[in-house]
């Protein structure tokens, strides 16, 4: 029996995922390095921690011990979904009984919520330039 392909789904990064590591210093394995390949756990990184802009380097142990540890496949599927359908679920979670929450940055609801639209918007090729709103609906099709 095959097994089924992980799921990819959407990259809400600016960027695809590789092009977040420093390729001249991979000497040795990272503790970062598969977030290389893995959209999802890129995702939650990017939406909680934007200076992962910079590199997969900067990306804080707690974090990515955390996502070693706790990441779940319910979590895998909604970070493959849009933006906005990820913070439905995420807001939905209890924290207490969610202990991915205890490795996240403080202040990152806040922080995860601004990026959820930036995400959004560069999906949907929104942009707005003072009051005008544009979307090009060739890049939404």
């Amino acid at each position: 029996m095959s097994e089924k392909p992980e799921l990819q789904g959407i990259n809400y990064l600016p960027k695809p995922p590789k092009s977040y590591v420093d390729w001249n210093h991979m000497g040795e394995l990272k503790p970062w390095a598969p977030l290389a390949c893995d959209n999802a756990k890129a995702n939650l990184v990017w939406l909680v921690h934007p200076a992962v802009e910079e590199g997969f380097h900067t990306v804080p142990e707690t974090l990515l011990e955390g996502l070693t540890q706790h990441f779940d496949s319910e979590t895998r599927k909604a970070l493959c979904q849009m933006p906005k359908k990820f913070l439905e679920y995420w807001e939905n979670l209890p924290p207490q009984e969610y202990v991915l929450h205890y490795f996240l940055p403080d202040g990152y609801e806040k922080v995860m919520q601004e990026q959820v639209q930036k995400a959004q918007d560069r999906l949907l090729g929104r942009s707005e330039v003072g009051n005008v709103v544009s979307i090009n609906f060739r890049h939404v099709a």
